[in-house]
């Protein structure tokens, strides 16, 4: 009896309203948020694997397995930066070597 008098209340169907709203709403940002840290991940893996492609075409598969398995897109633009600059080969790979 109390319960339903309780549910029914206007003030408590306000209150779950916006709570719900607000919820929805905290999902759509963070659902966002990650959507594009993927997106920066993504982009990042294949501008690692096109520079590669270009510098050092024999380390192309070799590139495309390494970024395969990095998520953090801090590393990425590390990798990228440096190799955009190598010009030895041996170093390019090294730096494409996996580290297990």
């Amino acid at each position: 009896m109390y319960n339903s008098l309780w549910e029914d209340h206007p003030k408590v169907k306000q209150i779950r309203a916006e709570s719900e709203a607000k919820g929805k709403a905290e999902g759509k940002v963070e659902g966002k948020a990650e959507g594009l840290a993927e997106g920066e991940v993504q982009a990042l893996r294949s501008a690692v694997v096109t520079v590669v492609k270009v510098r050092f075409p024999d380390l192309t598969e070799i590139a495309q397995k390494k970024v395969a398995k990095i998520n953090n897109p801090d590393v990425l633009k590390y990798i990228l930066e440096q190799i955009s600059l190598e010009t030895n080969v041996a170093v390019a790979l090294a730096l494409l070597r996996p580290v297990d």
